[in-house]
């Protein structure tokens, strides 16, 4: 896991960029709040579906996608827990560099099966990678070790990270209420 004072970043140009970004800022601003994290989540435009949609629907399938098994490990966290967390630490005026992830540390294929484990999905995809990856593809923008430690907001906040499983079992949920909505005027049960 890594730390806000990590001095291990990654190699690649998309890496560089955003590491120069979050240093430009903090120099034009010392009271900014930079947030590093592993978002995860719906995409609600009607253009175009998002990663997660194009996950499960995949996974409906039965096919598996070349980029899950890529190498790779990372803290994922739902958009909406993120935003709860990411508010509260407006309302404390947190400035610098915090991480604001998921409490599980999992590569792709295991965000995979778990993702088909809550939509009841039966997919079980392959684990074993017999592609061979050079160092380029290894040190690419995410594809090595972005786990993030949450430990400073976690103090600063008296919060805990949500687990992937909390995450994911959100995720069912709003996409139940978008599927099948219910107004909180009308009673669940004829007999309430």
């Amino acid at each position: 896991f890594h730390e806000e004072t990590s001095e291990e970043h990654s190699t690649s140009i998309i890496g560089q960029r955003l590491l120069k970004l979050e240093q430009l800022v903090q120099s034009v601003s010392s009271e900014s709040l930079i947030v590093r994290t592993h978002l995860f989540g719906w995409n609600h435009s009607s253009e175009s579906m998002g990663w997660i949609e194009e996950m499960l629907e995949g996974m409906l399938r039965g096919k598996v996608n070349a980029q899950w098994s890529q190498p790779g490990y990372a803290t994922p966290i739902i958009v909406s827990e993120f935003a709860t967390i990411l508010s509260r630490a407006f309302e404390e005026n947190l400035t610098g560099l915090y991480h604001i992830a998921g409490a599980e540390r999992v590569n792709r294929i295991q965000f995979a099966r778990r993702l088909a484990q809550q939509f009841e999905i039966s997919w079980y995809g392959s684990g074993a990678n017999t592609t061979h990856y050079t160092e380029a593809e290894r040190l690419s923008f995410g594809c090595g070790e972005s786990s993030l430690q949450t430990l400073a907001i976690r103090r600063e906040l008296c919060v805990a990270m949500p687990t992937l499983a909390e995450s994911t079992l959100a995720l069912c949920k709003q996409s139940q209420a978008v599927l099948f909505p219910v107004s909180q005027e009308q009673p669940i049960s004829r007999a309430a």
